[in-house]
């Protein structure tokens, strides 16, 4: 999202318009669960825009579930939005069932997954059998995208790509930083990268550039039998 301050210039783009545009759109179709996946400032973490944040989520119409991204605090994010609870020291990773399914929410804040956060994730994948659902800001690998991949990738992803891989199931990983949209499959792992409500990079180029301005978010539909997965896109 990249919501900055009140006033504040975020390179000519109303990232609080996109953001509460994506929010009434969302809300003319509710899902059943709501994860706003990183980066929800624009440049740091802030309270005034983590409180801002909760004021426009305060009665969506389902539940709201949050990770940080490395443009966080997950402390301040974890406290203004209702998860000091589920803090651990200062970072912000936890286990929630949605629905009939249960997912893991890591903290990348740091552009890693700490020690401590892969330690917490091995014991709980060692009880695990099926299928893992997992939020992540970062890609737990290189995706083909030469700018985001060179300059910001996650610096352990090569260590999380290999934990994932030694998972005996299939691991769907939900993540977004790239601002592109974008499906990775690695053997039993599968990466969807979700585009962003600022703007979208390009994905050929090992220079910035800016693809395009629409904005988007992932729908994700679980069936008893099957998994299905759309980005929709604003103009």
């Amino acid at each position: 999202m990249h919501v900055g301050e009140e006033g504040e210039k975020t390179f000519d783009v109303d990232v609080r318009g996109n953001f509460l545009k994506a929010l009434r759109t969302i809300r003319d179709n509710p899902p059943d669960h709501l994860v706003i996946s990183g980066d929800l400032c624009y440049m740091s973490g802030i309270t005034r825009i983590y409180d801002w944040m909760r004021d426009q989520l305060e009665n969506f119409p389902c539940p709201v579930w949050y990770i940080s991204g490395n443009h966080d605090d997950s402390e301040k994010l974890a406290k203004s939005l209702g998860l000091e609870h589920l803090l651990r020291g200062k970072e912000l990773y936890y286990e929630a069932t949605l629905g009939d399914r249960s997912f893991i929410f890591l903290d990348t804040s740091t552009y890693e997954v700490s020690q401590t956060q892969q330690q917490w994730l091995r014991e709980i994948l060692q009880k695990r059998t099926g299928t893992v659902d997992i939020f992540m800001h970062h890609p737990p690998a290189l995706v083909g995208a030469p700018f985001m991949d060179q300059k910001y990738p996650l610096r352990n992803w090569a260590e999380m790509k290999a934990l994932f891989l030694d998972y005996p199931g299939e691991v769907f990983v939900f993540c977004g930083h790239y601002h592109i949209e974008k499906n990775v499959h690695i053997k039993n792992l599968h990466i969807f990268v979700t585009p962003s409500t600022f703007f979208q990079i390009g994905q050929q180029s090992a220079e910035f550039q800016v693809d395009h301005y629409r904005i988007g978010w992932r729908e994700m539909v679980w069936t008893e039998d099957a998994f299905q997965t759309t980005v929709r896109y604003i103009d």
